[in-house]
């Protein structure tokens, strides 16, 4: 395999992987933060705005390593693992996400937590 074929396939997809993965946590987290938008602190409205930033940067910085065929700092495996180590974040949210049933719909899972947690109080 070229070193540009390496570079496509171990740096510039995870770039876009990345882009994809953190607007979609900010696309998640947008619909409650704008619920909230009155009572959302300087904090709240930072970290969201962190996720569309990494998604913007890692897609622009995708489309150069595209035009460059060339790795990243010229370290095609050191930038994928730092891009893999990038990824945990998003990683970790869905998959949270997706253990508490928010995603697929599965609201009666935080009912059962609530029952309980009323139960231990009593």
């Amino acid at each position: 395999m070229s070193i540009e074929t390496k570079t496509l396939v171990f740096n510039a997809v995870p770039l876009f992987v990345i882009a994809i993965a953190y607007a979609a946590v900010f696309a998640v987290v947008l619909p409650s933060l704008w619920r909230a938008r009155s009572r959302a602190t300087a904090g709240d409205v930072t970290v969201a705005t962190i996720f569309p930033a990494i998604a913007v940067v890692a897609g622009i910085y995708g489309a150069i390593v595209i035009e460059d065929r060339q790795p990243v700092q010229h370290h095609l495996w050191l930038a994928f693992a730092a891009m893999l180590f990038a990824l945990v974040p998003a990683v970790v949210f869905f998959g949270r996400i997706v253990r508490q049933g928010l995603v697929s719909g599965a609201r009666g899972c935080a009912r059962p937590r609530r029952g309980r947690a009323n139960s231990i109080a009593s």
